[in-house]
């Protein structure tokens, strides 16, 4: 725990280590290797310096497609806001009751990846 006088000066002391550590340092058995190579090539860049989009672009879609996805244009959020909106609707209109019971569809990115 870091300890300071004010929380600006604590958020200071932490800035401080956090942008003293490289990529790997931060992320090492966190996140893929990728998440600290992009930090690393950010902070590399200057204030006027233009980031190469593609080089970045090409980062990320090795690593997507080495972990196994399949670009299906299903996102996390989409399954999240999916099974929001079905809630909603199932509570808003209920069945009448001589309808026949219908099961919540449900999506998952899990089921997305072996699907396609």
């Amino acid at each position: 725990m870091v300890m300071a006088p004010t929380d600006k000066e604590r958020n200071k002391v932490i800035q401080e280590k956090k942008m003293s550590l490289s990529g790997q340092d931060l992320y090492r058995d966190v996140l893929p290797g990728e998440f600290a190579t992009y930090i690393d090539y950010t902070r590399s860049l200057g204030f006027d310096d233009v980031p190469d989009y593609s080089y970045l672009r090409k980062l990320f879609r090795h690593l997507f497609v080495s972990e196994g996805f399949k670009y299906d244009k299903v996102f996390n959020w989409t399954e999240k806001r999916f099974n929001e909106i079905y809630a909603e609707v199932r509570q808003s209109a209920p069945l009448p009751h001589t309808a026949i019971p219908i099961t919540t569809p449900t999506i998952s990115i899990s089921n997305c990846r072996t699907l396609a």
